[in-house]
């Protein structure tokens, strides 16, 4: 399995020398290597590599949205439908192609992945990688595929969403919990907020459902995302 993860992420590289210039292409890279650490975490171009200027990274972060290497999770206030009405250009968090080529960009040896828990090397950044691509692949495929995520920043009171989603005409927060993790303070506050139906928790828990809460085991997320086509 590595040496075919090995040929894939070789294979993409590889075209980065063809259609990119010199300087372009070391910024690719950067960006590619520097993936596992930005997992879960507004991207800040500075913590990439402080010596590039923040335009020459951002265009390179562009060329590979355009490649299907990474998608874009951006920052929406949740108040209301469409959700791209509200977004914040500057804040956005991003996500890898694929699960599976993220443990091998991280160097993640087999042994690690086999006997330990993937969430302690990414910091709980694998559960929610997870999540986003299963909200990509439930979206229409004859679309460009769109994720966000909710934050408020107030002294005190801080919050932060993995994502939010569009679903039966209203907005929903997906809170993903890596391990047996419980605490659940931003998706209650989003709720609150914005008096909204429920909340989904995606953990490794068993199927439960209280009035505001429904939480979902990783494994099923898909059905509930495809259950009736609504979403998105």
């Amino acid at each position: 399995m590595q040496k075919k993860q090995a040929a894939i992420l070789n294979t993409y590289k590889d075209d980065f020398g063809k259609y990119a210039k010199e300087t372009s292409f070391l910024h690719l890279q950067k960006i590619i290597n520097a993936i596992p650490t930005l997992l879960g975490r507004k991207v800040v171009y500075s913590n990439i590599d402080n010596n590039v200027k923040s335009r020459e990274l951002k265009s390179a972060l562009e060329l590979l949205e355009l490649a299907g290497l990474v998608h874009r999770v951006k920052r929406s206030n949740g108040e209301g439908l469409p959700l791209e009405a509200d977004v914040k250009d500057n804040y956005f968090k991003i996500m890898f192609l694929d699960v599976g080529l993220l443990q091998y960009l991280s160097k993640a040896d087999k042994e690690v992945v086999m006997e330990g828990d993937l969430n302690s090397i990414f910091k709980g950044g694998i559960s929610e990688q997870f999540v986003g691509q299963e909200l990509v692949v439930a979206q229409p495929n004859y679309s460009k595929a769109s994720l966000y995520y909710w934050a408020r920043d107030k002294a005190g009171s801080s919050a932060e969403v993995d994502y939010i989603i569009p679903k039966d005409g209203q907005v929903l927060a997906v809170e993903v919990k890596s391990g047996h993790v419980n605490q659940m303070k931003s998706l209650w506050m989003f709720i609150k907020a914005y008096q909204s139906p429920y909340g989904i928790r995606i953990a490794q828990s068993p199927f439960e459902k209280t009035e505001k809460v429904m939480s979902i085991p990783n494994f099923a997320l898909w059905a509930y995302l495809k259950e009736d086509q609504k979403a998105y």
